[in-house]
């Protein structure tokens, strides 16, 4: 039974004495089912947008099926749910469950976002998105990211934290341009991302390219990189002449469609810098799709059991696809351990 009945409108503007955001933050570390429904609460409240505060007038709760699937419904889980509201940990009702207080929301950001522990952080995002938890894309973004840095050490090439622009207005810390000969600190030319992967700051169907540039023959060699996240249970289809057209990147057909037209993009933009200059070459070489999600039968015996090959212009483009098992290789074992976790 509860000894105090707790109100989100009376708690959650209220800031507790110190003792007891340390007591949540020691609890989240300790005991994994508050750790799991707290986590869910910390993602739906949008804690993976940098900089979130907690909306003290529509708190997001979970309702008690929730609270009871995370918790794998086991008898009696209420009265865990109980036990932290009595302990002030968190906030309970009839409809369900939320934060006691806006400070702890804040203490659980701060712990995450550690910059000296980055893992716990990715771990929630990847729980959020092959978990299907919905909304907050920023959670499949993390995770993009992360797997494009796994993939650049998988193959032995640097990986370029900053994302490619052709706007010239938007360099800076999060982006870099293209330069023909003259680099700056915001520019780039081709010969130094020789050996580099790195990303694209606009969607155009690609996430990032890997470049082997010859400088004696002036071709730029580009293997293509594309990162899916998704649900655990769902597949990618091989697809069909519509899926193709309206570019559905749930089939492989429609993620090859999209990824030629970025290539094509790309290269037009690249080519528009070489105005008084002899351009490079530039020649697609392949195509390697990472998704966290399956490929059903067909699609696994087209595209994964042997290297398919796709004409973009001139350019003949192997075709790779790293999917579930052997995109969760890629991760380290503290992030893999959150896949194990989510198949149970």
């Amino acid at each position: 039974m509860l000894s105090k009945v707790y109100s989100n409108s009376s708690t959650l503007g209220i800031e507790p004495e110190p003792h007891l955001a340390d007591d949540f933050v020691k609890e989240f570390g300790s005991n994994a089912r508050f750790r799991a429904v707290m986590s869910r609460l910390f993602y739906e409240n949008g804690g993976l947008e940098e900089g979130t505060k907690i909306d003290l007038w529509k708190p997001q709760q979970l309702t008690w099926t929730d609270v009871g699937r995370i918790l794998g419904e086991e008898e009696n889980f209420q009265d865990d749910v109980y036990q932290w509201t009595d302990e002030a940990k968190a906030f309970c009702d009839s409809r369900g469950v939320g934060f006691f207080a806006a400070c702890h929301f804040d203490r659980l950001r701060d712990h995450l976002y550690d910059p000296e522990r980055p893992d716990p952080l990715l771990q929630l995002a990847l729980r959020g998105t092959i978990g299907g938890w919905d909304g907050h894309g920023s959670a499949g973004t993390r995770i993009e990211k992360y797997l494009q840095e796994r993939y650049a050490l998988d193959q032995n090439v640097e990986y370029e934290s900053r994302k490619l622009t052709f706007t010239k207005a938007a360099t800076g810390q999060n982006n870099f341009r293209l330069s023909v000969n003259d680099p700056t600190a915001d520019t780039l030319t081709l010969a130094q991302l020789h050996n580099v992967l790195f990303d694209v700051s606009s969607d155009q169907g690609l996430d990032g390219f890997i470049v082997e540039f010859d400088a004696a023959a002036n071709v730029c060699y580009l293997d293509v990189l594309q990162v899916k996240t998704g649900q655990l249970s769902k597949s990618i289809t091989v697809g069909g002449l519509q899926d193709e057209r309206r570019e559905n990147d749930r089939t492989m057909r429609g993620v090859l469609a999209k990824a030629k037209r970025g290539a094509e993009n790309f290269r037009g933009h690249v080519l528009g810098l070489y105005k008084n200059a002899e351009a490079p070459q530039l020649v697609f070489r392949s195509f390697t799709l990472i998704t966290t999600k399956k490929l059903n039968k067909a699609a696994k015996e087209k595209y994964f059991d042997k290297v398919a090959k796709v004409q973009w212009g001139d350019d003949f483009v192997d075709v790779f696809v790293i999917s579930s098992s052997s995109c969760f290789d890629l991760m380290q074992p503290a992030v893999q351990k959150v896949v194990d976790e989510c198949r149970k």
